[in-house]
């Protein structure tokens, strides 16, 4: 019976495990995601044009959004613990990455932009320039971080 439990308990750390890596990762291409639809926002020509990108970018930012605090916090839904190694807690909240107060300024400026009003939706806008930037470098060297730690201390579990 012990040993029956003890495989039950190895599974479902696998499983949280495996579920944490996608969703860090998924992180990555949301942020993609954001950028590509804050530009064609800010570009589109028309109003009818802007609005399925004003969704989609206001969705988009919403499962960042939540991915990442279910990353930090957990999400029982998920099957993510919330439990962050000390080299996590690093990664989230110390320099040189900040991933948490990066994710949580690129969301800002996100929505700042959804609430941009149409005379100031250009190319020049400080809120789309911070999101390109943070998409194209820090942002993603911070993501890219969390996931290859994860699946390191993923590793170190399963061995």
């Amino acid at each position: 019976m012990n040993q029956y439990l003890d495989q039950q308990h190895i599974t479902a750390i696998r499983t949280s495990n495996a579920a944490v890596i996608n969703i860090s990762g998924r992180q990555r291409m949301l942020s993609q995601r954001t950028a590509f639809f804050a530009l064609r926002f800010v570009t589109a020509a028309t109003t009818e044009e802007r609005e399925p990108l004003r969704q989609g970018l206001a969705e988009t930012l919403n499962l960042l959004e939540q991915s990442h605090n279910a990353l930090i916090h957990g999400d029982e839904i998920l099957n993510i613990s919330g439990v962050l190694s000390p080299q996590m807690q690093n990664i989230y909240f110390a320099a040189p990455f900040n991933l948490d107060e990066q994710i949580r300024n690129f969301i800002q400026a996100g929505r700042s932009l959804l609430s941009t009003t149409e005379t100031d939706l250009t190319v020049d806008n400080l809120h789309l320039n911070h999101i390109i930037k943070a998409a194209e470098h820090p942002l993603l060297a911070a993501i890219d971080k969390t996931v290859t730690q994860y699946q390191e201390e993923k590793e170190e579990k399963d061995q």
